[in-house]
């Protein structure tokens, strides 16, 4: 081998050394500090110490790795004769720090798998928590895009227990819809933006003014097509929706009768649902036997729609729920824009083991930024967005119901579905029309424990909710119609 030769060998072999070198120090630091963030984080979003995890890091790296060396030296010292060492004291400190720090970084995934994605995402920036600097921001978005590559284990923990009741050519994989942001606005879309501009309304103003009949938000009443069809045309789904056709001309409410139909005369299949072991949820076995499950819900209308040249597909995705086995929901074309609509969350609701019937028009052709607030799809183009939002996005957001939306109201703070404060956190709204809300905070994650109505200034545009001890609350915010419109967790310190 010519010198020259192996002068180039020598300085590849260098170069490659140092470059496992500088890749084995970036891993040493690396594991341990993801291991910090994600053990804090998951302290963060279950109101754990936060402080004994910054402990338990700082044992973990450096001092376990450091002890450890010292302990092998001292033994190493006490041997009559010992051979050279191959590895240098860096090289033993990195191999350490991987033997001590990986091994927990595994435990964590294995032990918190369900929960790790949805802890980072929504409290993975505590240690950034009221820092709202240039470098902060750019600081949280740098947290947040990391956690979004951890999406996989919650995808891994998270499988849709509905997609395969679900036949495949009805959701629409050929369909590429156009996102609404790049059309003119549909025949029930409303911007969902507040505007500098706009005045409040008279205190006067009935809530129900604001709803509509052929528009979203559409009033809470069945079609009367649906009301008064006879038994004896209820012999199949095609037999009702071409029913359902011949009386009802405009598109829109064609498309608001089936959906009606859906909603009303199908219950939910709540011993279904907890078993988990599902019947048949094809349109034609869940129009025969009266109750589904939202793939049930979904198929039915995608079928009655096809039958009188409707295009409607099945959409299936998640929910807020951190223990949601998927959903499934539907979207629907008219004159050439896409909408989106859930007969399953229009029907009613389960609490206690039992479904309560209660028909409402909220998630019906609701604008893609509201019903994606509590909606996310596995295939992004039904987001109907230009620029599609990611999961971690989707967890981030405050969880207001198109009610909230519907009412004209706007959540101008917080930002984040999940809050932390001292003392008592804010609650500002934009109220135009001067409706009555109100607000309550709850102890705890649920409204099963005790309640604190939350003081408003004069124009309930304003809240301010006592804490009153340490620990996870709930700050719902009810509306004219009495109901929930949107909740906020909260985490006192």
């Amino acid at each position: 081998m010519s010198g020259s030769r192996r002068s180039r060998v020598a300085v590849f072999g260098w170069v490659l050394g140092v470059g496992l070198k500088i890749g084995f120090a970036m891993l040493a630091v690396g594991v341990p500090l993801a291991g910090v963030w994600f053990a804090s984080s998951l302290a963060a979003y279950f109101d754990g110490p936060l402080w004994a995890v910054l402990l338990a890091g700082i044992a973990c790296f450096p001092a376990a790795p450091l002890l450890w060396d010292a302990w092998a030296t001292w033994k190493r010292s006490r041997r009559a004769s010992v051979r050279p060492r191959v590895l240098t004291w860096f090289d033993r400190l990195v191999l350490r720090t991987l033997a001590v720090n990986l091994p927990l970084v595994l435990a964590l995934l294995v032990a918190y798998p369900s929960t790790l994605f949805t802890a980072l995402s929504s409290r993975g920036d505590w240690m950034l928590d009221d820092v709202e600097a240039p470098w902060a921001r750019e600081a949280r978005r740098s947290l947040f895009a990391v956690a979004d590559r951890m999406q996989w284990l919650h995808e891994l923990t998270h499988p849709n227990a509905y997609e395969e009741l679900i036949d495949s050519e009805n959701t629409g994989a050929d369909i590429v819809p156009e996102p609404r942001s790049r059309r003119e606005p549909g025949p029930t879309e409303k911007s969902t933006k507040p505007s500098e501009q706009r005045e409040p309304e008279p205190e006067s103003v009935d809530p129900a003014d604001l709803l509509h009949e052929d528009r979203w938000p559409f009033r809470p009443e069945l079609h009367p097509v649906v009301t008064s069809i006879p038994a004896q045309v209820e012999t199949s789904p095609t037999t009702v929706a071409r029913y359902i056709a011949e009386r009802e001309s405009d598109p829109v409410l064609r498309l608001k009768a089936l959906h009606d139909y859906v909603a009303d005369r199908i219950a939910y299949d709540v011993a279904a649902y907890e078993s988990g072991v599902f019947p048949p949820q094809s349109a034609e076995a869940v129009f025969e036997r009266g109750t589904a499950v939202c793939a049930g819900y979904a198929q039915l209308l995608q079928a009655m729609g096809r039958a009188v040249d409707i295009e409607i597909v099945v959409v299936v995705g998640k929910t807020r729920s951190e223990d949601s086995r998927g959903h499934a929901w539907n979207a629907a074309e008219i004159d050439g824009t896409w909408f989106l609509l859930d007969p399953t969350w229009n029907a009613g609701s389960v609490g206690d083991s039992q479904f309560t019937k209660r028909y409402e028009t909220a998630y019906f052709m609701t604008p893609p930024e509201v019903f994606g607030l509590d909606h996310f799809p596995d295939d992004p183009k039904w987001q109907l967005r230009e620029d599609p939002v990611s999961f971690g996005d989707f967890l981030r957001r405050p969880q207001m119901r198109p009610d909230f939306y519907a009412f004209g109201f706007e959540l101008v703070s917080p930002d984040r579905a999940v809050v932390s404060a001292r003392e008592q956190v804010s609650v500002v709204l934009e109220n135009p029309h001067g409706l009555e809300v109100s607000a309550a905070i709850y102890q705890g994650t649920t409204w099963d424990g005790e309640s604190t109505r939350c003081p408003a200034n004069g124009s309930k545009t304003h809240f301010v909710c006592p804490l009153e001890r340490p620990g996870r609350h709930l700050v719902v915010l009810y509306g004219p119609h009495r109901w929930s419109m949107g909740t906020l967790d909260v985490q006192s310190e």
